[in-house]
């Protein structure tokens, strides 16, 4: 714990290379900070997938969570869904831009856009291989309740006209608060 405090006082986590008890300690030290994390970028942190399960749990404390080309496993996408659907969750922006396993859990991720606590604005799944039906459960999911979703990033992924047509009828929808939808 003590390592992991001096690292964040002297801001040398960058490129450093933690072991899973010093990533779990740095987990638990920004955890039980009094302010959510403004960003929370995983590419900081050099690590293992193990490294990486026990990091998520901080998504629920951040405000931002990027996991942009992470390669993240079915599991971190299981964790991470896991741990944006607590609550309270601070999370506004979840970017997981280019991860394969994101496209195959994003019926997983509709839960967490149906839960009523769920505050998220920006969801960017760009890359991530996210098919026709992924397209419908997400509009789906986006119908099923006001959302404060203000972005979604569906590009460079293979949605079909079913999907494309059901995001659009999403859109003429009054209580939709989409205003980017690439």
């Amino acid at each position: 714990m003590e390592e992991v405090k001096q690292f964040l006082r002297s801001g040398s986590l960058s490129g450093r290379c933690l072991s899973p008890e010093q990533l779990s300690a740095l987990a638990f030290v920004l955890m039980m900070a009094e302010e959510p994390l403004d960003v929370f970028d995983m590419k900081t942190y050099t690590t293992s997938m193990d490294g990486c399960l026990r990091l998520l749990p901080l998504i629920k404390y951040c405000r931002q969570a990027l996991l942009d080309h992470c390669n993240l496993t079915g599991e971190c996408c299981k964790a991470l869904i896991s741990a944006v659907q607590s609550n309270p969750s601070h999370l506004r922006v979840l970017d997981l831009r280019s991860n394969y396993s994101a496209g195959k859990e994003v019926k997983l991720l509709c839960s967490v856009l149906r839960n009523p606590a769920c505050k998220m604005e920006t969801l960017r799944l760009s890359g991530c291989q996210i098919t026709e039906c992924g397209c419908e459960a997400l509009a789906s999911a986006l119908q099923s309740r006001p959302s404060s979703l203000t972005e979604l990033d569906l590009s460079h992924n293979c949605l079909g006209d079913t999907g494309v047509k059901k995001l659009f009828a999403l859109l003429e929808t009054p209580s939709c608060k989409l205003e980017k939808l690439k």
